[in-house]
């Protein structure tokens, strides 16, 4: 069993001074780090996860994991407008793995927040319990099987008797075949099983532990052989076994993000650190694809990240800078186009923080796809924003361009909390639809007069 890690929790943009000692631990304001540590954490800092000065290390705007020597260091979203946002650590965390799952990039369903202890929060653990939780649950009632190639020396005829392998005349009371076996022990399941087998030993919640090595004993028959990365890639689905590929991408998941000893039994270091804007997207994009008619009415469709052309030529005549808004909203004569930021806005100032750059950004997407209106969408996270612009063109009219902030602080995981996000997401959407129905309305009125 793996050794009780502890865990620092970090917000973003949070700063926690570390001092060098001869073995790893954390007390409540600093990290006692070894050089081992430090140096391991710095290379695994490569996508600049966090700012590590001299005596300090300041978490950016990532969410998630890292574990390395002999602690864990977890980064939370700041959510709340609270002053002791400690108070809500269980709540970051439930919301961060609730954003998580409905992005689709740790493809658990319903992540369960019961669970979680607010004096104790480990993403790893959380992250390892709920693919024991499923996997068990699921491979219970089924396991993948498919037909292997083999070749073998038997004493009757299986399958076809290969001919040029009857070489030896002290064998000739066996007959080299070649057939196929319906097996159990498949590159899925020696995925599964090598996967559980490494997550028992880097976990120390009993409970955990127990679920997966309940999973490596069903899964008896199955050879127990280190997989790579590149292995994972070479699994093919079909309808029989398209069940476990949730589990797979979490297989995928867990062996890409992870450091291996030479011995293959233990997890030397594991980070899975995730941009947060990049997930405020996903997240915004998903949402909204779930039930479109609930945000916007009948007839409008959602899609995320998709090309819409480029914004220039070279000299050799090849399209340069393409351009991709994060969400583009189709349905009525023309589309709505929205851009999420993951920004804390500046109430303070005239244009509330919002860079001109990104302005130039949604003057261009807008002029290029001949938008009804546009927005840019923002978190809520001191207070709530709310401005309109207008884009003034020649030719297609006035463009609204409406910057909104959406609060990030319901309760996720809980049905109410659910509802009262998409009731203020809904909120904010509904006037984008509004105006792309009124410009359709208009259209024929304005041919007739132009007629």
């Amino acid at each position: 069993m793996a050794l009780l890690m502890q865990t620092a929790t970090l917000f973003e943009y949070e700063e926690r001074r570390f001092e060098v000692s001869e073995t790893d631990r954390i007390d409540d304001r600093t990290l006692y780090l070894t050089e081992k540590t430090i140096q391991d954490l710095e290379r695994l800092n490569s996508g600049g996860f966090f700012d590590i000065g001299r005596t300090t290390i300041r978490a950016q705007n990532y969410v998630g994991i890292i574990r390395v020597g002999g602690i864990s260091i977890q980064v939370l979203p700041k959510i709340m407008r609270s002053a002791n946002i400690r108070e809500h650590q269980a709540l970051s965390a439930s919301n961060l793995l609730q954003m998580l799952s409905s992005s689709g990039i740790i493809p658990f369903t319903h992540p369960r927040a019961a669970f979680l202890d607010i004096h104790r929060i480990d993403l790893f653990e959380i992250f390892i319990k709920l693919f024991a939780d499923e996997l068990q649950h699921l491979i219970h009632h089924t396991q993948s099987r498919e037909y292997v190639r083999k070749s073998d020396y038997l004493r009757f005829v299986r399958g076809k008797i290969t001919i040029n392998q009857y070489s030896n005349p002290a064998r000739m009371h066996v007959i080299p075949c070649t057939y196929h076996d319906f097996s159990i022990d498949t590159l899925l399941n020696r995925t599964l099983k090598y996967t559980c087998h490494l997550m028992s030993r880097s976990v120390s919640d009993h409970q955990t532990i127990r679920k997966l090595r309940s999973i490596t004993n069903i899964l008896d028959q199955v050879t127990l052989t280190p997989i790579t990365v590149s292995d994972v890639d070479r699994i093919s689905f079909t309808r029989l076994n398209r069940v476990f590929e949730p589990f797979i991408r979490i297989c995928r998941l867990f062996l890409h993000h992870s450091t291996l000893t030479l011995q293959v039994s233990h997890i030397e270091s594991f980070s899975l650190m995730i941009p947060m804007e990049k997930l405020f997207e996903a997240f915004i994009a998903s949402t909204l694809k779930q039930d479109p008619v609930y945000f916007f009415g009948q007839g409008f469709t959602v899609q995320g990240q998709k090309q819409i052309g480029y914004l220039a030529k070279d000299e050799t005549d090849r399209n340069v800078f393409l351009m991709r808004p994060d969400i583009i909203i189709e349905g009525g004569d023309r589309p709505i186009i929205i851009d999420t930021k993951y920004k804390i806005l500046k109430p303070e100032e005239s244009k509330y923080g919002v860079s001109q750059s990104d302005m130039y950004q949604m003057y261009a997407y807008a002029m290029y796809t001949n938008a009804s209106s546009c927005m840019l969408l923002y978190p809520d996270i001191l207070v709530s924003h709310k401005r309109d612009f207008t884009f003034k063109t020649s030719n297609q009219g006035n463009i609204h361009l409406m910057i909104r902030s959406i609060p990030l602080s319901c309760n996720l995981s809980d049905p109410k909390g659910w509802n009262d996000f998409r009731e203020n997401l809904s909120a904010i959407m509904r006037p984008l639809a509004t105006i792309a129905e009124r410009i359709q309305r208009e259209a024929p009125e304005q041919e007739v007069v132009n007629g």
